[in-house]
């Protein structure tokens, strides 16, 4: 990282080893307790969580990255401040037993975090990291764009001839095979929040007020290390985790499997497991697939959990389609999001050990801040803001912002005559157009142009159409007719052109869904409780009811001034 221009920033307990924690709190009262409980750790759970605290709130650091993972980082949770975290959100990056602060910051925090390379691990790899590892990082936490496909690499490892315990793997370079691609155990179309992490990590964080709802989200799992450090996780563990996914429910809320590929296991352990989970999602029909550079074995893909993903099995595709970003207006604290700086920033990236029973003895475990170095790049971009990280104060009332329910009620929406009600109804071109802006979905003269399109389009169909049946009206009346007949004003009866209703309707059905597509995107970064029935109905039959609820929700207007332009956003960062 050094060689990319990063600089180096270590936290206290990140090289310190147990024994080390006594002599630091000999003289506390609680010292003989805080120290029995580090038995395990570099440090007690209370200095762990308060060094992962001090990350958070330093204004310097702009990401963390863990150390490695472990079985104890559970331990800090009751100790960790979730909405001093949500104020000052930003990249959070581990795999593993991280699992739980990834849940966790989701849950409690709204803080969408990276399941991707930990310090020791895949950056501390012999002679380098992979490239694909390094390549997948930088695009996730530095790209102002979606993702996109997140394609497999070419080749991989989970090569442990080196044990790590003993430091042989500090000169020793995996050897690498060829990556035959993914496999599709179902096939299939899903799209939603994908979430998840380390299997059994994730079996022990349910039921707790950590774990996230899986309704409608895309579920990433992935197998650790067995009992040998050489060795995958045991088929027999694997059945009952899966078993207790089907049997809690799991399986039947969400949308789609995705699962990463096994470490350490042979081509037929490969089958069992895969026969496996095919045997406990028995019955559901969201698909499934396999062989994800995600978990134990190298290299990995940083995934943004939390963010919207897309499985297509019929073009062999995995997408994430959200950017780690939200609108700049509704967070104020966010002063660099989604903005290319004109010169370089400290981008600092503080790798915390959250245990130390997995690390060997003496491998010094390192933090990391990172510098961008204005040779490697002239145009830095500060690391996006993870999708809906906010503080909930005030009856979940984010800076003006609601979360977990709509501002305003369907019909009481309008708390603006201007703009809102004059945009929502006279111009609902402009007021969709800054809604979908606002949401960061498209550029605002893009959606204008879009919304003008087919808003003209609309009106001057129904306009047309409105216009043939009120000549129905009146002259096919009887008496009409016959009098115009009569003095040959017409020669038949007039008739509505049905392809005028036709192409009325189609028209207003695509500018409902255009509608619903908004509508469905606020309910889900805001977590705000309905269904697509709902949706469908408010867009279909009151379009301006919806449409000014949404903007008034997410504040996409200027009180008080009909500006035809998008809202006011922060300037540029100097």
């Amino acid at each position: 990282l050094e060689r990319l221009g990063f600089r180096v920033k270590v936290y206290p307990s990140v090289t310190r080893e147990p024994q080390d924690s006594t002599k630091v709190q000999g003289g506390k009262p609680d010292a003989a307790d805080r120290a029995a409980c580090s038995a395990y750790s570099s440090t007690d759970a209370e200095t762990r969580a308060d060094e992962l605290m001090q990350a958070f709130r330093d204004p310097d650091v702009k990401a963390i990255i863990c150390t490695i993972g472990g079985f104890t980082s559970h331990e800090i949770l009751e100790y960790l401040d979730f909405d001093v975290i949500a104020m000052h959100p930003k990249v959070f990056c581990g795999f593993s037993d991280i699992t739980t602060l990834h849940l966790a910051l989701y849950a409690k925090s709204q803080l969408c975090s990276f399941y991707g390379p930990a310090a020791i691990v895949q950056l501390g790899e012999f002679p380098e990291p992979l490239s694909y590892t390094i390549t997948s990082f930088l695009n996730a936490v530095q790209s102002m764009d979606p993702l996109g496909d997140v394609a497999p690499s070419t080749e991989w490892t989970d090569d442990k001839t080196a044990n790590w315990f003993t430091r042989a793997d500090i000169t020793y370079q995996d050897k690498m095979k060829p990556n035959l691609g993914y496999t599709w155990l179902r096939s299939g179309t899903a799209e939603g929040p994908i979430l998840g992490g380390c299997l059994p990590t994730l079996l022990q964080v349910r039921g707790t007020e950590y774990m996230p709802d899986l309704q409608d989200a895309i579920l990433l799992i992935e197998t650790p290390e067995g009992a040998q450090f050489d060795q995958g996780m045991a088929l027999s563990d694997v059945n009952v985790a899966l078993g207790w996914l089907r049997a809690d429910g799991t399986f039947k809320k969400i949308r789609g499997l995705i699962v990463g590929r096994a470490f350490a296991y042979s081509e037929a352990q490969v089958e069992g497991f895969q026969r496996l989970i095919r045997h406990h999602t028995r019955g559901t029909s969201f698909p499934v697939l396999y062989g994800v550079d995600v978990g134990h074995t190298n290299p990995i893909a940083t995934i943004p959990l939390g963010c919207l993903a897309e499985l297509d099995a019929a073009t062999n595709s995995f997408k994430i389609l959200d950017p780690m970003e939200i609108p700049r207006i509704l967070y104020l604290w966010m002063m660099c999001l989604n903005m290319k700086l004109t010169r370089p920033i400290e981008t600092d990236i503080s790798v915390l050990s959250k245990n130390g029973y997995d690390t060997p003895q003496d491998t010094p475990r390192v933090a990391y801040a990172i510098q961008m170095d204005e040779k490697l790049s002239p145009n830095v971009v500060v690391p996006c803001t993870p999708q809906g990280a906010y503080k909930r104060i005030d009856d979940d009332v984010v800076v003006g912002i609601a979360t977990g329910f709509w501002t305003t009620s369907f019909f009481a929406c309008f708390d603006h005559l201007v703009p809102n009600a004059l945009m929502a109804t006279l111009c609902p071109c402009v007021s969709l157009a800054q809604i979908a802006s606002r949401l960061g979905m498209v550029p605002y003269k893009t959606a204008l142009l879009f919304f003008t399109l087919l808003c003209s389009l609309e009106l001057a169909v129904v306009a047309l159409t409105t216009q043939q049946f009120i000549s129905v009206a009146i002259l096919g009346h009887n008496v009409s007719y016959h009098y115009y007949h009569a003095h040959r004003l017409e020669d038949a009866r007039p008739a509505v052109n049905p392809m005028f209703v036709i192409v009325a309707v189609l028209t207003h059905a695509t500018f409902a869904a255009a509608l619903w597509v908004l509508r469905k995107r606020i309910r889900s970064q805001f977590q705000i409780p309905g269904s697509n029935a709902n949706d469908c109905v408010s867009v279909t039959c009151c379009p301006c009811f919806s449409t000014a609820q949404m903007a008034t929700h997410i504040k996409s207007y200027k009180p008080g001034s009909c500006t035809f332009g998008p809202v006011d956003t922060l300037p540029r960062y100097q």
